[in-house]
């Protein structure tokens, strides 16, 4: 059960900042991540990058089987 939620989570992390990254490209942009530019360009960039990566990280750890 844990498993689905983590998997869940990432997969929203990994959607949302693609989404993000694409919107910061055509100048749109999610209300509720405007926090993300406020901190600068680069910085905003690098969030966006950092929640993609750890949205695929997220997703794929908790894909692997472990042996019980």
């Amino acid at each position: 059960m844990a498993k689905n939620i983590f998997r869940f989570i990432g997969f929203f992390l990994f959607i949302f900042g693609m989404l993000s990254f694409v919107f910061l490209l055509t100048g749109i942009n999610f209300t509720f991540l405007t926090w993300v530019d406020s901190f600068g360009g680069l910085t905003g960039l690098i969030i966006r990058i950092c929640m993609i990566c750890l949205g695929l990280l997220i997703s794929y750890a908790t894909s692997i089987k472990t042996e019980e």
